[in-house]
């Protein structure tokens, strides 16, 4: 309860114009869940990826690397998500 109340007051903090686009987006991919929910599952999960691996370079190197890490890593998380939702569209129309 704790958590989905986390993660509504998350997607609210997200543009009207992008929930909208993402809530079409997942009934086209037949995802019955909220977009602010989703969004912000998405979001969580990139930071805390990009934590860890940004984390890990961190111990291993110093210097710029580390934020390059977790700004890549955040970038692929979230494009690999957008993917996970747009070949769910294109299966479900096929």
């Amino acid at each position: 309860m704790v958590v989905k109340k986390l993660l509504i007051n998350l997607g609210g903090k997200v543009p009207k114009k992008l929930k909208w686009y993402f809530e079409k987006k997942l009934i086209y991919a037949g995802i019955e869940e909220h977009a602010e929910i989703w969004i912000s599952k998405r979001i969580l999960l990139a930071v805390l990826f990009s934590l860890v691996f940004g984390l890990i370079v961190l111990n291993l190197v110093s210097g710029i690397a580390p934020v390059l890490v977790f700004l890549g890593t955040l970038l692929i998380i979230v494009f690999v998500s957008y993917l996970q939702l747009y070949f769910a569209i294109l299966e479900r129309t096929n």
